[in-house]
């Protein structure tokens, strides 16, 4: 309850004891965090002195992604364009063919031999290779329904964000919070890193956390 009053404060740049005292009595957030216990200055001095070493420890567990399943800002920026400009190929399609139940495929994409095949003629026009991963959403999004169709786009959507908050060169698009970090068999793997604080003299833990640090 101390550690949490300690943060809160930090946050709201408060170093003062007393001053903390006197949130944890008239502040709402203080006292909801103390749980209206409402400690006095000198037991906040006291703990913030007792407390001055903390141990961090941690290890790295693998997610629940496959490394093949990473792709860089610029292939989510090409699949996003892709995905985009199939988007405007369906809503032309359904101007023209709007008697029918609409979810049929244009005869130039009717298999999935022809949308590889348009693929293939995509990425020889940009003159770069799209990863075997965007090759399969694209193909999922071109055959799927509308349902899932909006989880692909999601998905990238999701992975773009990420992507850009973590200043990570490539993310998973089945685990985009996940991130490449080097494994006890020294491994590039997407991973967590589970952390525990541990009070120095006392051994108590004293917080934990599923980061990204790496």
């Amino acid at each position: 309850m101390l550690l949490r009053l300690l943060v809160q404060a930090a946050i709201d740049g408060v170093w003062s004891s007393r001053k903390i005292d006197k949130l944890a009595h008239e502040n709402v957030i203080y006292m909801y965090l103390t749980g209206n216990e409402k400690p006095n200055f000198r037991t906040i001095c006291n703990f913030r002195k007792d407390n001055k070493e903390l141990i961090v420890d941690g290890t790295k567990i693998k997610a629940n992604a496959s490394n093949n399943n990473s792709l860089s800002e610029e292939q989510l920026k090409r699949l996003q364009d892709i995905i985009e400009k199939g988007i405007k190929i369906d809503e032309e399609k359904d101007k023209i063919y709007g008697d029918k139940r609409g979810d049929e495929l244009p005869p130039e994409l009717d298999t999935k031999e022809k949308i590889r095949k348009k693929i293939e003629e995509i990425e020889q026009s940009r003159g770069k290779r799209l990863k075997r991963a965007a090759k399969t959403i694209i193909e999922a999004h071109t055959t799927g329904d509308e349902n899932q169709k909006k989880k692909i786009e999601e998905k990238i959507k999701k992975a773009e964000e990420e992507i850009e908050i973590s200043g990570q060169k490539s993310v998973s698009i089945t685990d985009p919070e996940s991130q490449f970090m080097e494994s006890k068999k020294k491994r590039n793997e997407l991973s967590y890193n589970p952390q525990i604080t541990v009070d120095h003299d006392s051994g108590i833990i004293v917080a934990n956390d599923v980061t990204q640090d790496k």
